[in-house]
């Protein structure tokens, strides 16, 4: 988000985007947006940094073309068949392909 405000993306923030500019008005790098933001994803990795690691355990469900699936945490053998899955070319082209949503 902070890279968004940086880039005076506010697409994400509609209310905000629309007094930004019915009003003309423009946001610093020290605005008290930013310093929200900042606070939100201070208190989000204080109460969800378990789920937040295991969400990072498991990324490999989302993408398993990563250049880091090796560290999933399950077995060995799903393990290999995963950097297996990872390294075909053609699974990978097929996979860019598609939309998840």
């Amino acid at each position: 988000m902070e890279k968004n405000v940086k880039d005076r993306n506010y697409c994400c923030f509609e209310t905000l985007a629309t007094f930004i500019v019915e009003k003309e008005a423009t946001l610093d790098e020290d605005s008290m947006i930013v310093a929200h933001l900042d606070s939100l994803k201070e208190s989000f990795y204080y109460y969800f940094s378990e789920e937040m690691k295991f969400c990072d355990k498991n990324i490999w469900i989302v993408n398993p073309f990563q250049s880091d699936v090796v560290a999933t945490g399950i077995s060995t053998k799903a393990d290999e068949e995963l950097i297996d899955l990872s390294e075909d070319y053609s699974f990978k082209m097929s996979f860019d392909r598609k939309r998840l949503i």
